[in-house]
């Protein structure tokens, strides 16, 4: 939680300011597919990506009138991230499988068939920043259809 959620809070805190006197800003926070459905054995990480999808949508409500967006990314298992790296190590430790097999085990619930890629998320960033202005207060899936809501 103090990561997660303070971090996100204290950070909004310190630009929103300067946001409401310029009468416009993007602010876009990271979630999880995790916080919209909870994953078993992650209490503490899906509560705490639950708690920024919540943030999000209240901050978005009250500084819709400076015309300040803000969103949040939920992406689905990242490769090369420190989360999919405890994960897959522990899958591939406990059940003696190789790497290849965890991913065709996490990727065999993907509509699209693979992880997302850190890529993935740095395009739907640009997105929200240069596109996305009639978007406020939204809960973003980057996770290849596994989350579909």
């Amino acid at each position: 939680m103090k990561v997660n959620v303070y971090g996100a809070f204290y950070c909004i805190q310190e630009v929103i300011g300067d946001m409401k006197e310029a009468k416009e800003g993007k602010i876009i926070n990271f979630s999880s597919k995790s916080g919209k459905t909870g994953s078993a054995l992650m209490v503490p990480y899906s509560s705490a990506k639950g708690a920024i999808i919540a943030m999000t949508q209240a901050i978005a409500y009250e500084v819709a009138p400076f015309n300040i967006n803000v969103n949040c990314i939920c992406p689905g298992i990242t490769d090369h991230t420190g989360v999919w790296s405890a994960v897959s190590a522990g899958y591939i430790k406990n059940l003696h499988m190789e790497r290849d097999k965890v991913v065709d085990k996490f990727t065999a619930k993907v509509p699209l068939g693979r992880l997302t890629s850190i890529e993935d998320v740095v395009d739907f960033v640009e997105f929200l920043t240069v596109s996305g202005d009639y978007c406020t207060g939204q809960a973003f899936n980057v996770s290849g259809g596994r989350e579909m809501h």
